[in-house]
């Protein structure tokens, strides 16, 4: 009977010493042994602006963290994320605009929008950045971010206007007025836009949108 109870106590030592050695993903707190469940966007996997809000909202040693592990694990971690994560450790701070507009998303959305499907591109200069707000909705988007483009039939300066917006409903701007009555006509079919460049150069700021599209008439 004493050997059955210590043969039990042996097992029971047993599990919870091989549940306690896991490895996870994610890192520990500082402050005690609990592991926190953080949602690591994987590099070169999730969309880029995710892998760099992630790296400018954790704490650097969780970060840090998350770093080692992932190149651990073995992710091929693109050298431009690769900087940024360099960076916080470094700094122990980064301000994500900086790389919105120095690291693109095109390779992740032509893979998840299947943008191969639309063979026609239109590229058009933003118009309206000299409203404070759209500028700043504008440093806040990435390039190859979605945007969307909306007819704004009761716009009182012309009915054929076309607003941009993020995809959260923030104005970005709107479409250049001799643009707009071909442009209605390509966001009829099926398409998906795009922030596809963007500038600051002495305070002036610059965007330029691009619409993947299926219409023929306008390549």
């Amino acid at each position: 009977m004493a050997f059955a109870i210590l043969f039990l106590i042996v097992i029971i030592v047993v599990v919870i010493y091989s549940n306690s050695s896991n490895k996870s993903i994610y890192p520990q707190t500082s402050k005690n042994t609990n592991t926190t469940s953080l949602d690591v966007p994987i590099p070169g996997i999730a969309h880029p602006k995710k892998v760099i809000n992630f790296i400018s909202i954790y704490d650097v040693d969780e970060v840090e963290q998350c770093f080692k592990q992932l190149l651990e694990k073995g992710y091929v971690i693109p050298e431009d994320i690769k900087n940024i994560f360099y960076e916080k450790i470094k700094k122990r701070y980064i301000i994500p605009q900086r790389y919105y507009w120095s690291i693109s998303a095109e390779l992740y959305m032509y893979e998840t929008e299947k943008l191969d499907e639309l063979p026609y591109k239109y590229v058009f200069e933003l118009k309206g950045l000299h409203i404070p707000q759209n500028k700043k909705n504008l440093q806040n988007t990435m390039i190859y971010e979605s945007v969307l483009l909306k007819p704004e039939k009761n716009n009182p300066y012309d009915a054929n206007a076309v607003k941009v917006t993020t995809t959260g409903e923030k104005n970005l701007g709107h479409v250049p007025a001799d643009e707009a009555i071909d442009i209605r006509k390509i966001i009829k079919g099926q398409h998906k836009a795009f922030l596809h460049s963007a500038s600051d150069i002495n305070n002036y700021i610059d965007g330029v949108i691009i619409i993947h599209h299926n219409n023929a008439d306008y390549i």
